[in-house]
């Protein structure tokens, strides 16, 4: 066993010293660098999210959320142009990212350029399987972020519920007289048909088979005539029935008992983290460079210090 001398301890604890200290310095310069670009360099995008309830005729009629074509022609309309051009005038954003844009220019910026940027701040999303439409509005300024949020869902709100104010009262009382008028010729179609499916049943003809029995292929013209005239009346019975559903969801369009057919669930706050950068992953991938950094530097001071000494050597 080979014992290290003084002078050869002292070698080695200046190694380890001298490793220490470049890997120190090293770390501590990369993590403040790391800290630096998050903090001060790296653009910090906020979101804040408005949630609303869209109660459509379908909810109404069939107490169950509206179809998806009806719901993506809600958020065709919240992110047309004249929707969102309301908007950025009642919050004066064309004047607010003008004065951004260049202070000096007194200018307000043009629509296109204004509708441009709220389109690419703007997201709607609607929850699978339900009415609700998240607004969801990503930007750098958090207060300005939560601001379009609410005036978006604010202005939607606005402009169906005037849309529901405009109706004409007098609309419902004929549509009323409609309903019953209708309701009886669906009434009537329906005891034709079934009258009719009773006659067929004694012809051995049944709705669903559409089968003729051994007895009655002897009048076979007969039955044919009569399975005919029993589709028409299907098929009338059929149309008159689509006819009273389509005045029945126009009755509950006039209703007065539907107020407002958009409801505020939550509004949206400004948020106090970003959403990027990703800080905690940030601070990792700093630590890990930091420590890879620092370990390369001091590797390398190493090499060249013993180079050199290498060379020392040779000289004496």
């Amino acid at each position: 066993m080979i014992v290290p001398t003084p002078k050869r301890a002292t070698r080695y604890l200046s190694v380890i010293l001298r490793w220490l200290l470049i890997m120190g310095t090293t770390l501590g310069l990369t993590l403040l660098a790391g800290l630096y670009l998050i903090n001060n360099v790296f653009h910090k995008i906020y979101s804040a999210t408005a949630q609303i309830q869209a109660q459509t005729t379908s909810d109404v009629t069939h107490n169950a959320p509206g179809s998806t074509v009806r719901f993506q022609a809600e958020l065709d309309f919240m992110q047309s142009p004249d929707f969102l051009l309301a908007v950025i005038k009642d919050l004066g954003l064309d004047q607010k990212w003008a004065d951004q844009d260049d202070p000096a220019d007194s200018d307000q910026l043009p629509d296109v350029d204004a509708l441009t940027h709220l389109s690419r701040m703007l997201r709607l999303q609607r929850e699978n399987g339900t009415n609700l439409i998240d607004i969801i509005v990503s930007g750098e300024d958090p207060n300005e972020c939560a601001a379009i949020a609410n005036a978006v869902a604010d202005r939607y709100q606005a402009m169906r519920d005037t849309e529901v104010d405009q109706r004409v009262p007098g609309d419902e009382d004929s549509l009323r007289e409609q309903l019953a008028e209708q309701e009886k010729v669906v009434a009537d179609k329906r005891a034709a048909l079934e009258k009719m499916r009773q006659e067929l049943a004694q012809f051995g003809i049944t709705e669903q088979s559409g089968t003729i029995s051994p007895v009655s292929q002897e009048k076979n013209a007969q039955v044919t005539v009569e399975l005919r005239r029993f589709r028409e009346i299907e098929h009338e019975f059929e149309l008159q029935e689509t006819i009273l559903d389509d005045l029945t969801i126009r009755l509950h369009q006039v209703s007065p008992d539907l107020k407002s057919p958009i409801r505020i669930i939550s509004r949206a706050v400004p948020p106090t983290e970003p959403i990027t950068p990703n800080r905690n992953f940030d601070l990792i991938v700093t630590v890990v460079v930091a420590a890879v950094v620092s370990v390369t530097t001091a590797s390398f001071v190493e090499m060249v210090f013993l180079f050199v000494r290498a060379g020392e050597r040779a000289e004496n």
